[in-house]
């Protein structure tokens, strides 16, 4: 609950917004494509990183058999998940640049 008094009287509201540029800016465009490129290259290091990640280990026994595992570094697995989210993030910005969408605001009608 906000028990301060308010200002009133001239001047004391809050200025006009400045009139706002265009919507359509061709930077948007250029901004939007090098970060769904950006994302492209994120994602292509981050299935690098889970290949590097995951190492086929060959144990022979004493006896012939072969047992086959997979080792799973860490790391490397947690790079890969965090690139693809960054990579994630990078596509929804990209779309929010190219569909910016601007709200205008209604004034009372008198």
């Amino acid at each position: 609950m906000n028990d301060l008094p308010q200002p009133t009287g001239p001047g004391r509201l809050p200025e006009e917004p400045v009139a706002l540029t265009p919507l359509h800016r061709p930077r948007r465009a250029f901004v939007a494509r090098g970060e769904a490129v950006l994302a492209g290259m994120v994602i292509w290091f981050a299935f690098a990183c889970w290949h590097w990640g995951i190492t086929t280990v060959t144990t022979t026994l004493t006896d012939g058999t072969q047992l086959t595992s997979n080792r799973y570094f860490s790391d490397r697995i947690a790079g890969a998940i965090g690139l693809g989210v960054v990579a994630a993030l990078l596509l929804v910005d990209a779309s929010r640049v190219l569909l910016a969408v601007r709200i205008r605001s209604h004034k009372p009608k008198p």
